[in-house]
């Protein structure tokens, strides 16, 4: 009978043991496994080759946030691909982690949920927190964001999973921000052939009532000239009948006197 409770008790134990055994393990499972993993921060200071990445990060003040309970998904460029992001823009780290765009620019490289490099396919499209897309191009094994290269896929973390990248990903304006623009500038431009076009007829205009009252005063003038001829013309056709009469009296004048 002791033998028995005893294996009785054994077995109670076992049962018990069991049980926590489960509710320990069941979240990690559930979890897919992420218990020791480190969160995104974390695991790209442990890596090491992410300084500048994790300092534009600190001073956007995103620490937080992707220190955070996630899911995310950071496509990392490495301290080389932003060395060579400051060279092409003649750019001091400092200068760069004061720039006003930068949390924008790290939020571009950023999406709000985990995308495996299973998940990925050719020409896919995912908007980042920067409210702007990224577009994935599958060449074989070659795995494009934008115009960077994924090197290292999947290193997974606690809150989300890394894809190393060796580019700085740089967010294009918007379709609708350039053609606004693109038509502002028309717009101006519009405006100012149409003001050059206005100013033109002015001076069109202007020329054209000198030249017409140039030719106005000259007609005058040439009628005046008209009037003064003709006015000439009658005098001397008036005084020729008065000379003809003249010329008879002095000539009977001078026959009576000579007689």
């Amino acid at each position: 009978m002791l033998v028995l409770l005893s294996k009785i008790a054994t077995a109670m134990q076992f049962a018990r043991l069991t049980v926590v055994a489960v509710a320990v393990l069941l979240p990690a499972l559930v979890n897919g496994g992420k218990h020791g993993l480190k969160n995104i921060v974390e695991t790209a200071k442990a890596n090491g080759n992410f300084n500048l990445l994790l300092a534009g990060v600190e001073k956007a003040k995103l620490t937080a946030t992707l220190s955070g309970p996630g899911n995310f998904t950071v496509f990392a460029p490495t301290d080389t691909a932003f060395a060579a992001l400051l060279a092409s823009m003649n750019m001091t780290a400092a200068m760069f982690t004061d720039f006003a765009a930068l949390p924008g620019m790290l939020m571009y490289h950023v999406l709000p949920s985990v995308v495996k490099s299973t998940d990925l396919s050719n020409g896919m499209k995912a908007t980042t927190l920067a409210k702007a897309q990224i577009t994935v191009t599958i060449d074989g094994k070659v795995v494009k964001v934008n115009d960077a290269t994924v090197t290292t896929a999947d290193v997974m973390c606690s809150n989300g999973v890394i894809h190393i990248i060796d580019k700085v990903l740089m967010a294009a304006p918007p379709a609708a921000a350039t053609t606004t623009a693109a038509a502002s500038i028309s717009g101006t431009t519009g405006k100012a052939a149409a003001g050059t076009a206005g100013t033109t007829a002015k001076a069109a205009d202007a020329t054209g009532t000198k030249a017409s009252t140039v030719t106005a005063a000259a007609s005058t003038a040439s009628s005046a000239g008209t009037t003064v001829a003709a006015v000439a013309t009658v005098a001397s056709a008036a005084s020729a009948p008065q000379f003809l009469w003249a010329s008879v009296v002095s000539a009977a004048i001078s026959a009576f006197v000579f007689a």
